[in-house]
């Protein structure tokens, strides 16, 4: 299946230009992720060489064995995570060469903007899980006991995340001002987050509450004002958002078996 190149229902335009599907051979996946990742693509081809990298040891806090980063900001300047205690996980932030652990001890966080601003979750008992955003101090999204995730933030300040809801998932944005749009697409429709870029776009997805098969599952792009169904494999295989430019273009993985995956990229 590598090198597969499948336009799914003609094309799919997302913006002026056409947009398609693409499995991507293992040998150029880290290319093809590097060059989504460059504000100017024209630029990046006239250099012909590969970006400058400098590896920065964040360094494991005194008496820890563990840290797991989970994002960054787009200026670089902070990294969020967690880090694995004798208690727990608890969430950290770093900045300046130095990691920060932020309250409560059980807690992840999972993306931070040039702000500094972290969202993530606290455990607070077994099976919860919270959303909350880091500012100074710590906020929880939403009231009572519902599950929640929060997953993305952007510097404008949007959060984005999955909210259980009477027994069922949705995806969300909150604003800044604390109004939240959720995502669905029919009442008996669970959905959940996928990625968001700095854009106010985002992928979401969707399966039926009575079923548990991932073959179920469909995806939707919404680009601030309307949604749109992201093609399918050809093969028909199952795909998972791992990101989102500001360009609008989207990489994923397509799952071959439990162990197995291949790299897909729309754009």
């Amino acid at each position: 299946m590598a090198g597969v190149l499948a336009v799914v229902g003609g094309a799919m335009t997302l913006f002026p230009q056409q947009k398609a599907v693409t499995m991507i051979p293992a040998a150029n996946a880290m290319t093809a992720m590097a060059s989504m990742a460059s504000p100017d693509r024209t630029s990046w081809s006239r250099r012909n060489s590969a970006p400058r990298y400098e590896a920065i040891d964040l360094g494991v806090p005194d008496g820890e064995y563990s840290v797991e980063p989970r994002g960054a900001s787009p200026n670089g300047r902070y990294v969020v995570g967690h880090v694995s205690t004798r208690y727990g996980m608890r969430a950290f932030i770093w900045k300046d060469g130095v990691i920060r652990y932020v309250a409560p001890p059980l807690s992840t966080a999972e993306a931070v903007n040039d702000s500094g601003v972290a969202v993530g979750q606290i455990y607070p008992g077994e099976h919860e899980s919270h959303a909350v955003v880091w500012n100074g101090g710590m906020k929880r999204l939403f009231n009572g006991t519902d599950t929640s995730w929060a997953r993305g933030i952007d510097n404008k300040g949007n959060i984005y995340g999955t909210h259980v809801v009477n027994s069922g998932s949705r995806a969300y944005l909150r604003n800044p001002n604390g109004s939240i749009t959720y995502f669905e697409t029919a009442p008996e429709l669970k959905s959940f987050f996928g990625v968001a870029n700095q854009r106010q776009q985002l992928v979401f997805s969707t399966w039926p509450r009575s079923s548990i098969d991932a073959k179920d599952i469909e995806h939707f792009y919404w680009n601030g004002t309307k949604r749109q169904e992201l093609p399918p494999l050809k093969s028909g295989l199952q795909c998972f958002m791992g990101g989102m430019n500001d360009k609008g273009m989207i990489v994923g993985r397509a799952l071959i078996d439990p162990y197995t995956s291949m790299p897909v990229l729309w754009k």
